[in-house]
Formats: structure tokens, sequence, C-alpha cells
């Protein structure tokens, strides 16, 4: 579905939905879960950089007893 309306953009989303039977919610859940996942993973991977950067600054230090 989103691929159709991509590839088309002369087409508008709430009537090409509301002609496919298909809920606007679904739609744009299928958006979100698109991209989703790449900001998560780019998120993850700075977050493990700052992670990595603090543990080298310190000395490699452990707060584990």
């Amino acid at each position: 579905m989103t691929a159709l309306l991509d590839e088309h953009e002369h087409l508008e989303v709430e009537p090409t939905l509301r002609e496919l039977h298909i809920p606007s919610s679904i739609y744009y859940r299928w958006r979100r879960a698109a991209k989703e996942p790449y900001e998560r993973i780019g998120r993850d991977t700075e977050s493990t950089g700052q992670i990595q950067r603090i543990h080298t600054e310190s000395g490699g230090a452990s707060t584990r007893p």
C-alpha cells in the first residue's frame, strides 16, 4: 500500500484508502513501522558509541563490586 502511494504522488492518501477499504490507521501504522526500525538502529548505534567512549575515558572502570 505504501509503495502504491509513493509511486503515484498524484493519489491522495485518504481518498485512496477509502476506495480500497483500508483504515487510515493501518496505513499510518505501516508507514511508521517502515521507518522506526532504522531510527531505532541509529539511536542504538549512537548510544553504544557514547557508552564505549565513556567507558574508555574512565579507564575501563566498572561500577560492579
